[in-house]
């Protein structure tokens, strides 16, 4: 009898650990959303002040805007890569559906580098042959929304994952 009694409090206890260690995974890549929300939209963030820069039609500061968002999102990237699994049920699937949409992220935030590009020289042209440039920035817009779409479908694939996450692991 304490034998089975044993065995059932083992079991729970194994349960219990690997809930929490489930949780807290989970907590760990959520808490990349809080980073991505800083490098796009936050007050003080790369995001806004490229944005600042673009009003004020400073190419270059933008464009540096641009690189510090892109080392931003790499770190945030790398952060995820690191988080141990430590054998928790569908972690890896998980880890790389974050991966892959936070990549997508960037890839369509970086977009804007050529965008930027674009945008200086039908500046720097002033009305000489700028049609045919525009034309370019256009062009450009079209191919960013299907960024968008790429964006989308790997925040459905995030989303499918951590359904299926906190299915395999009880939450």
């Amino acid at each position: 009898m304490k034998s089975k009694f044993f065995i059932i409090i083992s079991l729970f206890f194994l349960v219990s650990c690997q809930q929490r260690d489930a949780v807290d995974f989970k907590t760990k890549v959520l808490a990349q959303e809080k980073s991505a929300f800083n490098i796009v939209l936050a007050k003080d963030g790369s995001g806004s002040r490229k944005l600042e820069y673009l009003i004020k039609d400073n190419y270059e500061a933008a464009l540096k805007m641009v690189a510090a968002q892109e080392k931003e999102f790499d770190q945030m990237i790398n952060d995820i890569k690191v988080i141990p699994e430590n054998d928790i049920r569908e972690a890896s699937v998980l880890k790389r559906s974050a991966v892959a949409y936070y990549s997508a992220l960037k890839n369509l935030h970086l977009y804007e580098r050529k965008e930027i590009e674009q945008r200086a020289i039908i500046q720097k042209l002033k009305n000489k042959n700028s049609e045919a440039e525009q034309k370019k920035l256009l062009d450009l817009a079209i191919q960013k929304k299907g960024l968008y779409a790429k964006v989308y479908q790997q925040e459905a694939i995030l989303s499918a994952a951590l359904k299926k996450f906190d299915n395999a692991n009880g939450l």
